[in-house]
């Protein structure tokens, strides 16, 4: 039995799910995120980052 390939529109539909998530700010929901990046996307964490 073979795997059938993934469909060339598998890397755009997810590079769009992540970029959708990239502003989308974080809160205690997301289990294991240091609470001071809380209140803030991830977009503006990585800007922050030295």
């Amino acid at each position: 039995m073979t795997v059938p390939a993934r469909a060339p529109i598998d890397a755009a539909f997810y590079g769009n799910a992540a970029r959708a998530l990239c502003d989308q700010p974080l809160d205690w929901s997301f289990k294991g995120v240091p609470a001071p990046w809380w209140g803030h996307s991830p977009a503006q964490i990585v800007a922050r980052a030295p």
